[in-house]
């Protein structure tokens, strides 16, 4: 977690948002088929990577994962891991851009169509998807302010 994060927003629930309900987190290596255990409704909605092809299977966007970044990527990760350190990634990485940007009241700056894509993604998520209470608290939190 960042210095910007300093409240220690926790993005894990909306990591588990992409996968069915029930999963245990502590045991992915368990899931050997993605398929069974994504919410693949969501899957269209983020980017994977730059020339990431969201109407593609899960399955085939991971491996094209592996080949785009198979200096970087842990070759024991079965899918269903690897797929949580992606989105948890650029999750995490939207979470700080948001901090930051707000904290110290600038634009977001954004070095790929991947990064905006998903911190959108992020941005609608909570707009639309968090309780009242929920929101209000991460505005107060971000020094923003409800109309």
């Amino acid at each position: 977690s960042s210095t910007i994060n300093k409240e220690k927003v926790d993005i894990r629930p909306f990591i588990e948002n992409f996968f069915i309900e029930g999963i245990d987190f502590n045991n992915l290596h368990k899931y050997e088929n993605i398929d069974t255990v994504v919410v693949h409704e969501y899957l269209s909605q983020i980017l994977l990577f730059d020339y990431d092809d969201p109407t593609q299977a899960i399955k085939d966007r991971l491996k094209q994962y592996r080949i785009e970044y198979s200096d970087i990527v842990p070759q024991d990760m079965n899918d269903t891991e690897l797929f949580q350190f992606i989105v948890y990634g650029y999750f995490s990485q939207a979470m700080d851009i948001f901090l930051t940007s707000y904290s110290f009241n600038i634009s977001p700056f954004f070095s790929s169509l991947t990064t905006y894509i998903n911190y959108n993604v992020f941005l609608l998520n909570i707009v639309h998807n968090s309780k009242k209470e929920k929101l209000e608290h991460f505005l107060k939190m971000s020094r923003l302010t409800l109309p």
